[in-house]
């Protein structure tokens, strides 16, 4: 049975392990674990390199379960050809056997056995590799003598196998693997090791054919909060000698697909385009908790997965070459090929959809992926295919990337076993369900999975013969018991952290496309293939537990929610908003499960550049209780931009209470960095009372806007009737006060003394008065005008009773005068305050009829009489 065969599988590996941490035991005979052990080394070394610089035997060495092995002698398995052999083929096999030990091994001899009966399953040929008893190949078919292996030296040998060789018959001989191994042992027939392997028999090729997707992740591994910005770590990642350009080199062949994280192509853009960024780099260095260096330490060629130094050297026309390159190998190597968008910065999924509330969260992660896609490479890639790194999907998870639109994800097959359990390899097809929603689940098959990227580590030809085999198994399976064997479709994928040696991926992906029972398939052939019953997908505790931490998410979502509540504000500076939300996805990355601890660090340093912008922009509402007493007022607040960006947002008033009534809210404006401005709204008060008003900071406009901030909230004290009870009382205090103006005056006339009338004199009385002396004094000169000196004695006298000297008498009344040429010549006296001049009481004057006191002036002059019309008759 499988099952049983992986159960006793697992517990060899965990022996095997176990008995390389002890010493005990040389390296493991598995394929697998050999590769997982070994140091990748780069793409340009050869194996006689990898033993110079290991110090001893690679971790591909074997050791045999009916055989002591030797420490001292390793035998590597270079080539198999050809891929396929049929009766009409000759059999090459090539290998090299190198000495580790310090003295020479003399009279090595290096034989190949093989076994006529074929592996009957993909268990058998695992179980075969792993663990076989090489006495189970009795059949020798070629050996060579290598004489002498010096001390430290290796020495390569071929084993040619002519034509019908193998024994085996086309006709009689069925298509399948066939175990074969290679012995090294000394004069003596001592064994000094075996490399146990396998070769696929086809002497007609396979009635059907195996559809094969292989996948690789083009992802970073190193946990940082400046996923896609140019730094320093993003040139280093891209450089020709990097894992991530190792990985470009290995999967050249276009029928391995591509996962790319947007973040990388954003990092290779930015690079291509200015260099090294000093504020990307100096906010890595603030995340990580290192001061910012001017000093290099480390070779620019230094991959970024290995540990470096903070300044690793790379200067700017370095890392625009690199993300050129970079970006170009990408745009290029698309053409016919799978290419997958991961979420941006490879937000860990299950991490992020927690809880069921962080969608829009991821919505906003692809979103933020397709944009740069297009920047970068011109058009988005396809990424309604989810791919959690860890291979498990939470039923939260589901829920949320089927809320986001994805429709497929590429999950272990293990999480879902057939049900009931199946004797053959079925489609790497399945549903995959939640409580309400459903996706189309792409299963990977981990055995293949773990060859595939063995390939890419394993220096010889060992894991490209496995899986050659593996496949032809499975092929022989499907062929037995399903009658849709042409359709079948089986998915390979890479880890996140596949470093692999591009020259042993490109050998497999050769051996792949000659093979005749294997055809390189896609994605897209896979999800429509057919689905076997499978159980429901596991999910458990140890997944739960090695989630990232809750922190991580909610402070996210808090980020991501202030970030985007200010965003619309920002008119000419939205670069700011994509370099803040790169930083707060990076913060989700499955790469920061492999550094928990400095997880802490790198969320405060992101926290606090976020704060920086958002926490600049304040409500200012003055004081916090307020009193509104007229019928219609403005209520002020003040908006304080201290952000180095113009913002435009606007103020929204509510009045929790029907007594206050908000007329119009205020209009979006402008404010301009380091400035405030006033917001003023128009109120109308219905009703007394105590209101609390809820004024909100916000940014856009219509149905996108957004509160900014904390809105704030103050206490009105409607009063309307303050207002009128204020007008009634003025009036009453202005009345009062004229009370008593008028009462005060009236007190004062009846204490004022009383005058007698009499008393008073009359001004027309004063005038004639003025202009009869008037009159006199310019006589005497008239005279002497008229009548020069000479002519005196004709002159008449004057009256002897009036003189030019003689003082005239005032009288306390008014005076008439006679009229010119009367015979009195006399002014009569009028006693005060009577209207004659015998001084008999008048009647009171009343109005003149001229009032300017030039007329009696003009009238005495001309000598005519001023009669008065209160005068007697018999007096004028």
């Amino acid at each position: 049975m499988r099952y049983l065969a992986n159960v006793r599988r697992g517990l060899t590996t965990g022996m095997l392990t176990m008995a390389i941490t002890l010493g005990v035991l040389g390296p493991s005979t598995a394929p697998a674990l050999a590769a997982s052990s070994r140091q990748a080394q780069p793409s340009n070394t050869t194996p006689e390199q990898v033993t110079t610089t290991t110090g001893g035997p690679s971790a591909s060495s074997k050791t045999l379960g009916t055989a002591a092995a030797s420490r001292n002698l390793q035998l590597t398995l270079s080539r198999v050809s050809p891929t396929s052999v049929t009766a009409q083929d000759d059999l090459v096999v090539t290998g090299v056997a190198r000495n580790f030990s310090a003295r020479a091994l003399k009279n090595v001899t290096v034989s190949l056995r093989f076994s006529y009966t074929a592996l009957d399953g993909r268990d058998a040929v695992v179980d075969w590799v792993e663990k076989g008893d090489v006495a189970t190949t009795g059949t020798l078919l070629k050996s060579q003598d290598l004489g002498s292996i010096r001390a430290k030296q290796s020495v390569p040998f071929t084993l040619t196998v002519p034509a019908g060789g193998l024994g085996l018959s086309s006709w009689s001989s069925s298509f399948g693997p066939r175990p074969f191994s290679l012995v090294a042992s000394s004069a003596a027939g001592r064994q000094l090791d075996a490399i146990r392997s396998t070769l696929v028999w086809a002497p007609q090729g396979s009635d059907s054919k195996l559809g094969l997707t292989l996948l690789a992740p083009l992802t970073s591994v190193v946990p940082s909060t400046t996923a896609g910005l140019a730094t320093e770590e993003a040139a280093a990642e891209l450089l020709p000698d990097s894992r991530l350009s190792r990985i470009l080199t290995a999967t050249d062949d276009p029928a391995i697909g591509w996962a790319v994280d947007p973040a990388l192509l954003a990092a290779a853009q930015s690079l291509k385009e200015g260099g090294i960024s000093d504020a990307a780099t100096k906010d890595d260095e603030e995340a990580d908790g290192d001061e910012p260096t001017s000093s290099s330490s480390a070779s620019p060629s230094q991959p970024p997965d290995n540990e470096a130094a903070t300044e690793l050297g790379i200067s700017n026309e370095t890392a625009k070459t690199a993300g050129t390159a970079w970006l170009s190998r990408i745009t290029s190597g698309r053409k016919k090929r799978t290419v997958l968008g991961l979420p941006y910065a490879d937000t860990d999924l299950n991490s992020l959809l927690k809880g069921g509330k962080s969608s829009g969260l991821l919505r906003q992660s692809d979103k933020l992926g397709e944009s740069i896609e297009k920047e970068a490479l011109g058009s988005s890639l396809y990424s309604r295919i989810a791919w959690p790194a860890d291979g498990q999907i939470s039923r939260q998870a589901i829920d949320g990337l089927v809320d986001t639109g994805h429709q497929s994800v590429i999950l272990s097959e293990g999480q879902q076993p057939a049900d009931p359990e199946i004797s053959y390899t079925p489609n790497g097809k399945s549903t995959v369900r939640s409580k309400d929603n459903t996706l189309t689940g792409l299963l990977y098959d981990d055995e293949l999975s773990g060859l595939f990227t063995d390939s890419g580590r394993d220096p010889g030809a060992e894991t490209t013969q496995t899986m050659l085999a593996v496949l032809a198994a499975i092929s022989t399976e499907s062929a037995v018991t399903t009658s849709d064997s042409q359709s079948r479709q089986v998915l390979a994928v890479a880890p996140r952290n596949w470093d692999p040696r591009p020259g042993d991926v490109q050998r497999l992906t050769s051996a792949l496309r000659e093979a005749s029972w294997v055809s390189l398939s896609s994605l897209k052939k896979l999800g429509q293939s057919s689905a076997v019953d499978r159980e429901s997908h596991r999910y458990g505790r140890k997944a739960l537990r090695s989630e990232l931490p809750k922190g991580n998410l909610s402070n996210a979502l808090a980020m991501d929610r202030e970030l985007g509540n200010i965003a619309p504000a920002l008119i000419n500076n939205q670069d700011v908003v994509q370099r803040l939300e790169q930083r707060i996805t990076s913060l989700l990355s499955y790469a920061w499960r492999s550094d928990l601890d400095g997880q802490a660090q790198a969320r405060r340093a992101v926290m606090d550049d976020v704060g920086d912008l958002t926490g600049k922009v304040q409500l200012l509402i003055g004081t916090e209780s307020k009193v509104f007493t007229a019928r219609s007022a403005l209520i002020p607040v003040t908006v304080d931009n201290k952000t180095d960006f113009d913002l435009r947002v606007s103020v929204s008033f509510s009045a929790g209470s029907g007594q206050l009534k908000i007329d119009r809210q205020p209009d979006p404006v402008t404010i301009l960095a380091g400035h405030r401005q006033s917001f003023r709204v128009e109120a109308t008060a219905i009703a007394t009372g105590n209101v609390l008003v809820q004024t909100k900071l916000l940014t856009g406009e219509g149905t996108k806007q957004r509160v900014l901030g904390s809105p704030q909230t103050f206490e009105v004290k409607v009063r309307p009737k303050w207002e009128s009870w204020g007008m009634i009382g003025m009036a009453v205090l202005l009345g009062l006060l004229l009370l008593v103006g008028l009462l005060r005056s009236f007190r004062r006339n009846k204490t004022r003394p009383k005058v007698p009338l009499s008393t008073i004199p009359d001004i027309d009385d004063e005038a004639t008065r003025a202009a009869r002396k008037a009159t006199k004094e310019a006589a005497p000169r008239v005279a002497t005008d008229e009548f020069p000196a000479a002519n005196a004695p004709d002159t008449p006298s004057a009256p002897a009773d009036v003189t030019d000297s003689a003082p005239i008498q005032r009288s306390a009344g008014a005076t008439e005068r006679s009229p010119q040429g009367s015979g009195t010549g006399e002014d009569k006296l009028r006693a005060s305050g009577t209207g004659s001049a015998s001084g008999t009481p008048g009647t009171p004057r009343g109005m003149h009829e001229q009032k300017s006191s030039s007329v009696p002036t003009m009238a005495a002059t001309k000598g005519a009489e001023r009669r008065s019309p209160t005068m007697p008759k018999e007096n004028r």
